[in-house]
């Protein structure tokens, strides 16, 4: 029952323009990727003698040839659009003096294999990096803030996010279709305004966002191989979708107070409990609870009183209708309540 949820954006090419007067070109000799005269390819002292002749540039760039590189590594910050799109020849991409920039798109460089980007410290609008093919290595090590969606999709051999400062997100964080992808850490990361979501990342198996604590939708679907959702101190969100997780286990939310929307489970098939939702007693939109092939028991929402929209329970084969029936009943609902079609791989329920 996988669906495919939307990953990104539209694109638009963008227009080069130049620093302005620069002392230094800061041109390398060819077969040198350092600043120096020592003909090496160390980074240390070298980075620092190239990002000391950084400067601020203006206006939003497109990469378009190797000398927009050059160009490019002596900005500091970059106050409009950086655009590297379409750019087949381009192998890496080393933007390590940059700090700031107002918005960026990386996408469809097929041969691509490694952006460094470790100085980038804030993002003034949205980040981009979506169907990179070849991208092994993304640095940003040192991200902390992006005032728009941060989006890492579509990058086929990519095996880590690894975004160890990142604080804030005023839109959403998407994480999809990254097949190889087996951990994302964001350990730092307490807000994302508009939500996050994490989606056919089929070999996931380590997730890391246990400081959120407000957050917009959550959705977490078609993970085959992630196995556990701990966010134990998350209290606020406006949705959680939770579905087709096939080795999903463990779901632990227990200081969640309150959810705007609904919360929902669907075809998570090694799930058996519901997880720890101890803090959650109220739901204002719907409950939804389908499908889910190994689930005894309704127990870890044991604590909830009262549902605003509806609640549905059904195709669930190992809960007894008549459990399903009592659950119900214990809850105060404001709208449809739907509980069938549930206990049909039982042979002990009443």
């Amino acid at each position: 029952m996988s669906r495919a949820l939307p990953v990104l954006l539209a694109l638009v090419p963008l227009t080069f323009v130049s620093c302005g007067e620069k002392a230094d070109t800061g041109i390398l000799p060819e077969g040198d990727t350092d600043a120096d005269a020592d003909g090496d390819t160390d980074t240390d002292a070298d980075t620092d003698a190239l990002c000391a002749k950084a400067v601020p540039c203006v206006g939003d760039y497109s990469l378009l040839s190797e000398f927009d590189i050059e160009e490019l590594q002596l900005c500091e910050t970059i106050s409009g659009r950086l655009s590297v799109q379409g750019q087949k020849w381009l192998k890496s991409l080393d933007l390590q003096c940059l700090t700031t920039v107002g918005s960026m798109s990386i996408t469809d460089n097929g041969a691509l294999t490694a952006v460094n980007l470790s100085n980038l410290v804030s993002v003034d609008g949205e980040l981009q990096v979506v169907f990179v093919d070849a991208l092994q290595t993304l640095d940003l090590s040192r991200l902390s803030t992006v005032s728009g969606t941060a989006a890492i999709s579509g990058n086929p051999v990519l095996r880590s996010v690894d975004l160890p400062r990142l604080q804030s997100v005023d839109g959403h964080v998407v994480i999809g279709s990254n097949a190889l992808l087996t951990t994302i850490e964001m350990p730092d990361l307490t807000t994302a305004v508009d939500g996050l979501v994490v989606s056919h990342c089929d070999a996931l198996t380590t997730m890391d966002v246990g400081s959120l604590t407000t957050l917009g939708t959550l959705t977490i679907g078609d993970n085959d191989a992630l196995s556990a959702l701990v966010m134990p101190v998350l209290s606020s969100v406006s949705s959680v979708e939770l579905h087709a997780n096939d080795a999903l286990r463990s779901v632990e939310m227990p200081s969640l107070v309150s959810v705007a929307g609904q919360l929902s489970f669907a075809g998570d098939d090694a799930l058996s409990s519901l997880g720890d939702f101890s803090s959650l007693t109220t739901l204002a939109g719907y409950l939804v609870i389908e499908d889910m092939g190994a689930l005894t028991s309704l127990d870890g929402l044991s604590g909830l009183s009262a549902i605003g929209s509806g609640l549905f329970v059904y195709y669930n084969d190992l809960i007894c209708q008549s459990d399903a029936e009592a659950f119900a009943a214990s809850i105060e609902v404001g709208g449809t309540v739907t509980v069938e079609d549930n206990g049909s791989a039982r042979t002990d329920c009443p």
